[in-house]
């Protein structure tokens, strides 16, 4: 395994995570993302959204790093509350996270450019549905927030812990 590059909470910062990408080495060729390093790699820690001027931008070039081989990324929390506030629950139809004040001025940049029901915003919603809540590999482990084995064991439907075969992502 080369280097990792971490990069944590862009909330619809494009700018920033240009600038960060730039700082590390990264490039975009015609060929795709490349490295001066050949096994570098990024690892993005989720909050693609919410707050920054252009959500659609930093899911779009997440997206590309990702798909060119270059990048993996797991699911935050604001992809997380974004699905809850987008999804109805089954039996009483209610969004399952509230759509209250709070939680509209918390998600209110994401649904300027995606709003309820688009098909673009359906789209992006699948996507973030995809990623996983962690990753592991020999010597490796990436969260967003905190590892806590228990409560890692239940969200993935183990029986023990996250040490287990049953617990393990592949790299």
């Amino acid at each position: 395994m080369g280097t990792i590059d971490i990069i944590p909470d862009i909330h619809g910062q494009i700018a920033k995570l240009r600038t960060a990408l730039d700082a590390l080495g990264w490039r975009r060729s015609p060929a795709g993302w490349i490295h001066p390093d050949p096994e570098r790699s990024i690892v993005f820690l989720g909050d693609f959204i919410d707050r920054g001027p252009d959500n659609r931008g930093v899911i779009r070039l997440v997206r590309d790093l990702i798909d060119s081989g270059k990048a993996r990324a797991i699911m935050g929390n604001h992809e997380l509350n974004a699905l809850h506030f987008h999804t109805a629950h089954p039996e009483t139809g209610l969004p399952l996270r509230a759509h209250s004040d709070k939680n509209l001025r918390q998600h209110r940049s994401f649904l300027a450019e995606f709003p309820v029901g688009a098909d673009e915003t359906e789209e992006a919603l699948a996507w973030m549905r995809s990623l996983p809540l962690f990753l592991e590999a020999e010597g490796f482990r990436a969260v967003h927030a905190c590892w806590i084995d228990g409560s890692m064991a239940r969200l993935i439907g183990c029986a023990s812990s996250p040490q287990t075969e049953c617990c393990r992502t592949s790299s």
